[in-house]
């Protein structure tokens, strides 16, 4: 029998059946490398079955894997929130973007001749940008964007400081 480190494990286990109890003391008294081996290994063993088994609470299973799900839905509800976010902003940007279009192409007179009709629609889009992103016009633009921006970035920390809350171990 090839004695080695499964098997000087198994026989300070008493695993070993008498047959190979006997072919491991031989072994042992014939080697003196394989002493020194199964004394290194007998002081483990010594030490590691004097060690306590930490015992868990008897629902500390369900405890992870309530943890696990939290994580899982908190992260659905991010995407969710996220996805929201997005669409909110998809919506202002169309409004906005539709709202000039009818504003350039109502001002547009209806007339037959084609270089009239792109001069009028040049200067109207000139006329009609100058005055959209004029001094008063721009500082409210911009002072409603950084109002939407820090209500979005207050609700979403929010979100997140409530989901680490949930997460904590």
């Amino acid at each position: 029998m090839n004695i080695n480190n499964d098997i000087l494990n198994r026989y300070l286990d008493g695993d070993l059946n008498s047959k190979e109890i006997d072919e491991v003391n031989r072994a042992l008294d014939n080697s003196t490398e394989l002493k020194k081996e199964f004394d290194a290994l007998s002081r483990i063993h010594n030490i590691l079955s004097k060690q306590q088994v930490d015992q868990t609470k008897s629902d500390f299973t369900n405890l992870v894997m309530l943890k696990i799900r939290k994580k899982s839905k908190s992260e659905n509800e991010q995407k969710i929130f996220l996805i929201t976010i997005l669409f909110f902003f998809g919506v202002i940007t169309l409004g906005i973007v539709g709202f000039v279009l009818y504003q350039i192409l109502s001002t547009v007179p209806s007339t037959a001749d084609s270089t009239n009709t792109l001069n009028s629609l040049g200067k109207n889009l000139n006329n009609f940008f100058s005055d959209l992103f004029s001094k008063n016009r721009i500082t409210l633009f911009g002072s409603i964007l950084s109002f939407v921006m820090l209500v979005s970035a207050y609700f979403l920390f929010e979100f997140q400081k409530h989901s680490g809350k949930n997460l904590m171990i």
